[in-house]
């Protein structure tokens, strides 16, 4: 029984770590096809260069600087919802395993 559940566990950190570099590519996708470098998209997202390019490796950022962040590259409130709602695995199994 314990196999099945380190399995379980296993696939919830696969699952994560995929969500949040699907995030990421999005975010760096935004980034790029507006021509921004990681450090004028950070500034103007108030976060650090290191935070955001992080971020675009597959760190979840905080959820309370998505607005800042979708805003920095041109993505609407709406599509930030929407990208938060279809990487939401990125966030759920962080913020249990912190």
């Amino acid at each position: 029984m314990s196999t099945s559940r380190s399995d379980s566990n296993n696939l919830d950190a696969v699952k994560q770590k995929a969500m949040a570099e699907l995030f990421g590519a999005v975010i760096k996708s935004a980034r790029e096809r507006i021509g921004y470098s990681i450090e004028k998209a950070s500034g103007l997202a108030g976060i650090e260069a290191r935070e955001w390019s992080s971020m675009e490796a597959g760190k979840a950022p905080d959820l309370q600087k998505l607005d800042a962040i979708g805003a920095a590259v041109k993505i609407s409130k709406e599509q930030m919802s929407t990208s938060v709602l279809l990487f939401r695995d990125s966030w759920v199994t962080q913020q249990a395993g912190d």
